[in-house]
Order: C-alpha cells, then sequence, then structure tokens
C-alpha cells in the first residue's frame, strides 16, 4: 500500500525499542492523570492501552504526540520520551508527526465541510509540498482503507464508522512509523470491529507498530502483543494478554473487587 513500509520479518522482542517513556508524569491542578509511567514498544508491536475510564490513556497519548490537553500546557510535568532515539518530550505535534508518529483521536477530529479525499491529502501534505504527489498517494490510501467509493463525499456525511477509518486513513497518510490509535472501534457493531481488526492487522504487517487505546476488550485482546494496563494514572501491569486477565490488580482495577 505504501512503498516506504517494510514487511514485517522478526518477532517484535527481537527488534529495537521505537518508544520509550520514562517518569512521565502530568498533573491538572491537584489531580496526577499520569503517574510516573515507565513503558517501552518494540519495532513492529501491537500493543494495547486499556484501564477504566479516567485512568489517564488519552493523557499519555497526547504527552507523547506532544498534542496540548484543554486547560493545560503541551508538556510532561516530569519525564520525558523518547521515539527511535530522539528526545521528543519538548516537540510539537506537527515536529513529533514529522519524525513518523501520528495518532488518531478518541472524538474524531475531521474536515467535515472538505471531502474525504481532501481530507487524506492534508495528511499526506506532510511528506510532500506537491498537490497532486498527495492527492494521488491519499487515492490509494482511500482505496487501502474502504473509503474509495465514498472519497468524493464531505467528510461530515460519514457514518461514526466511516469518520474512523477516515481519521486513520488521514494519519496513515502521514507515513507514520509508529501509530497512536484512540479508540478507533468505539461506535462499531460486531461485523464493523472484525473488519477494522484485519486492517489494523495489515496495516501492522507493512511495519507499522501500533498502541492502541480500546475498550472492546476482546477486540483489543485479540490483536495486541502485549497489553499495558494503567488505573488513576499509574501503570498496573504490562505482559501478555493471557497473563494480563488473570492479573489481581487488573481485575480490581475493571471489577472493584477480586471475589468480583
Amino acid at each position: 500500500m505504501i512503498s516506504q513500509m517494510q514487511q514485517k520479518s522478526e518477532s517484535p522482542d527481537t527488534k529495537g525499542k521505537i518508544l520509550e517513556v520514562r517518569g512521565l508524569t502530568k498533573r491538572f491542578g491537584g489531580i496526577i492523570a499520569n503517574d510516573n509511567i515507565d513503558m517501552d514498544v518494540f519495532v513492529g508491536e501491537i500493543v494495547g492501552l486499556i484501564g477504566p475510564n479516567g485512568a489517564g490513556k488519552s493523557t499519555l497519548f497526547d504527552m507523547v504526540a506532544g498534542v496540548k490537553p484543554s486547560g493545560s500546557k503541551r508538556f510532561p510535568d516530569a519525564g520525558c520520551v523518547r521515539f527511535l532515539g530522539h528526545d521528543i518530550t519538548q516537540l510539537k505535534a506537527h515536529q513529533v508527526c514529522r519524525l513518523g508518529l501520528a495518532r488518531t483521536f478518541q472524538i474524531v477530529r475531521i474536515l467535515e465541510k472538505m471531502s474525504v479525499l481532501e481530507n487524506v491529502t492534508v495528511g499526506a501534505l506532510c511528506r510532500t509540498s506537491e498537490v497532486y504527489e498527495a492527492e494521488k498517494k491519499a487515492e490509494k490510501i482511500c482505496e487501502f482503507v474502504g473509503l474509495k467509493d465514498r472519497q468524493n463525499l464531505a467528510a461530515g456525511e460519514l457514518t461514526i464508522e466511516g469518520k474512523k477509518r477516515l481519521e486513520l486513513a488521514r494519519a496513515l497518510a502521514t507515513e507514520p512509523k509508529l501509530l497512536l490509535l484512540d479508540e478507533v472501534m468505539a461506535g462499531l457493531n460486531p461485523s464493523e470491529v472484525a473488519e477494522t481488526l484485519d486492517l489494523l492487522r495489515q496495516i501492522n504487517k507493512q511495519g507499522i507498530t501500533i498502541i492502541i487505546v480500546e475498550h472492546v476488550m476482546q477486540a483489543v485482546m485479540a490483536i495486541s502483543d502485549r497489553i499495558v494496563v494503567l488505573d488513576y494514572g499509574k501503570k498496573i501491569a504490562d505482559d501478555t494478554p493471557e497473563a494480563v486477565v488473570k492479573d489481581k490488580n487488573v481485575i480490581d482495577a475493571y471489577l472493584g473487587s477480586e471475589d468480583a
């Protein structure tokens, strides 16, 4: 789909780190949204990031991607983030994106009055100043994500499933090496979830590392190589899906007690 991507040829644990988070802390007044988080992500992995509502997942994405949370300064209060060996802690979102890290949002942020193709073209312009070249690339990506027959529609006319695919397409157009997906399956029906899982596997096979925040537990457990769990801003687990579902701390965080 994208010529710059390479097929995965090794298992994730034989490859180097693409992302390193050390001691990352983010406060909102008296609330600690991210509390001294350490996390590594390896090239080629799909990592699930889960936790109850308010656990700090989207804030962590903001801090990694250089996105300013509402009502706050952009940067973490403590800690650092390294991407492909570069310290990106103080970089802005467009600078992080140009290094090869892109994200989607829990509440989609599309340009509703522009066409689907124009939205994806905006992403492609991250890598070229030639509009014609960006449009050709956007057409290929629209086809890849299943939006070819809707590429001339106004983005605001899409269903929620279409809007989520569009935001994913625009992120792909920036040629990411690491893709942060924030609830890309929220609001989808079971068949749409299955189609999205297939699409994410195709993206990953083309060499893109993925971190996915998701509340559709069956989906995130099925696709992830590893699961990181946050609760009240702290990391409480980091293991295989099979181990995480048996972890007492994870059970308590989701269900309230071990007995539950």
